[in-house]
């Protein structure tokens, strides 16, 4: 037996959002790395939110904000790798999203069924608001949030989940 597990572009592809979406949904478990653009951290967070990792080849030590996003980024993934990778890319499956245009998410299920996870990005240097609404199998369960800046709390279920999202913000 043969199966793709993830895949690799030289010199980093594109971050198409669709296309990778896309792809994704069709062979949700593997990863698709792109070029980083180091001028745009809301960049970074739509890769975070695809799982897609970045490649990186200017040198961060020019970007010293763009480079603390990222560890903030990564110590987000270390918090939240479970549901990458125990989950499948989902795309929009298990939840709605209401909210200004420039804040996306994107989900990632269990395939038993045991979570759903939502990573929201806000890829403007505005604050943004949105509202999560999980679909009624979700909705009746504990929500455990982590943010960006390292926060995590464990809330009630509810059916909607009410986000304020600071300029270049991921929360999952």
């Amino acid at each position: 037996d043969q199966y793709v597990d993830s895949s690799w572009v030289f010199n980093g592809g594109p971050l198409n959002v669709s296309n990778l979406s896309t792809l994704r949904y069709s062979l949700p478990w593997i990863t698709v790395p792109v070029r980083a653009v180091v001028t745009d951290p809301g960049h970074a967070n739509r890769a975070f939110m695809l799982n897609a990792p970045l490649d990186i080849y200017d040198d961060l030590s020019k970007h010293p904000a763009y480079a603390n996003h990222l560890r903030q980024l990564h110590a987000l993934k270390k918090l939240t790798a479970h549901y990458f990778y125990q989950g499948e890319f989902s795309d929009e499956d298990g939840f709605t999203l209401e909210g200004a245009r420039p804040v996306m998410a994107k989900s990632y299920l269990d395939p038993a069924g045991k979570f759903l996870a939502v990573v929201v990005v806000n890829s403007t240097d505005k604050p943004q608001q949105a509202t999560v609404r999980p679909a009624a199998e979700f909705a009746s369960r504990k929500i455990r949030r982590y943010d960006l800046d390292g926060r995590t709390e464990t809330q009630k279920p509810a059916s909607e989940v009410r986000l304020e999202l600071p300029a270049y913000d991921v929360q999952v």
